[in-house]
């Protein structure tokens, strides 16, 4: 279910470039969502997620 969630809106993220503090808030509702599903709550492991949010969504899709 995650994995889906996540899948949905990488996609999403990566088809529609967001104004600079629109992409902000998009990023930190992504890692929300992700740290609850994933039941994790501290502020270090929400750095984390962001980190690995930006480096995917950043990536090539493979075709």
């Amino acid at each position: 279910m995650t994995a889906l969630i996540t899948e949905r809106l990488y996609s999403y993220y990566r088809q529609r470039p967001l104004a600079g503090a629109t992409r902000k808030k998009f990023e930190e509702l992504v890692v929300t969502l992700e740290m609850r599903l994933a039941g994790k709550s501290r502020p270090r492991v929400r750095g984390n997620y962001l980190s690995a949010l930006k480096k995917k969504a950043f990536k090539e899709p493979k075709s």
